[in-house]
């Protein structure tokens, strides 16, 4: 599961560090151009991660993380609403997985029916044909006294009723803030690989889609230039055809 990745560059790390920057308020000791570097990363921190749906895959991201689940960098209120939003989007993936299983098992039943259609018209003709047999009955047990006369009052009944897809995720988040935090030097997704059964819901859903993220693109585009699929725009002035390695301009 893409553990290649570096922690260090995983999507997680990025809304702790935007914080942090962020929180570079120039002081009056600082000289001038220390005054005009914090001043430019705050300036531009803040033309960032305007977008509802871009803030909140920042916020799932370090929320799925062992290592930032605090999210120390976020406020009382969009603590709560971020793990509302990781529990319900976790409920509904289960739904989806278990809507899937559903119909594959309604699928793989009614190919069976109509592969064995004619074999079971075959068996039924012998089966019509064969000597009928009496039907074996076993012998019924006379209650006791003891259960003639408290049985209806103590009767045991076991009623297993299943959890919701909601229920289950809940608790896995409940869990999962319990647990403690990972160290900072440790692999989210070595963590989340060997707790895979304790976190079922997060760990085959919402995980697989948000912690594997890059946080930035430079590694790949550091294979791509090796492997010369890279057009620069010097590149592309040079031919209006085609690009390096058979690419388009």
């Amino acid at each position: 599961m893409l553990l290649f990745l570096s922690v260090v560059k995983a999507l997680s790390v990025i809304a702790p560090h935007a914080q942090l920057l962020a929180d570079f308020t120039p002081a009056p000791e600082d000289d001038p151009m220390t005054h005009e570097i914090k001043h430019a990363i705050r300036e531009d921190l803040r033309k960032r991660y305007t977008c509802t749906k871009e803030r909140h895959t920042l916020h799932t991201a370090p929320a799925l993380d062992p290592r930032f689940k605090a999210l120390p960098f976020l406020s009382e209120d969009e603590n709560v609403e971020t793990y509302s939003r990781v529990t319900t989007e976790a409920a509904s993936l289960e739904v989806v997985r278990e809507d899937a299983e559903v119909s594959e098992r309604e699928c793989d039943y009614m190919a069976e029916g109509y592969d064995d259609g004619e074999e079971d018209g075959a068996v039924g003709k012998v089966r019509d044909k064969a000597p009928k047999l009496e039907e074996y009955s076993p012998p019924t047990s006379r209650p006791s006294s003891l259960t003639a006369l408290l049985g209806q009052t103590f009767s045991v009944v076991t009623t297993v009723v299943p959890k919701s897809a909601q229920t289950r995720a809940e608790e896995e988040v409940h869990m999962y803030l319990e647990a403690t935090s990972l160290p900072l030097t440790d692999d989210p997704l070595e963590w989340w690989r060997s707790n895979d059964p304790v976190y079922p819901l997060l760990a085959k859903g919402l995980t697989i889609l948000t912690v594997c993220i890059p946080g930035t693109s430079v590694a790949a585009e550091s294979v791509l230039h090796c492997g010369g699929h890279c057009v620069s725009t010097t590149e592309h002035t040079h031919s209006t055809t085609c690009g390096p390695a058979g690419l388009p301009p």
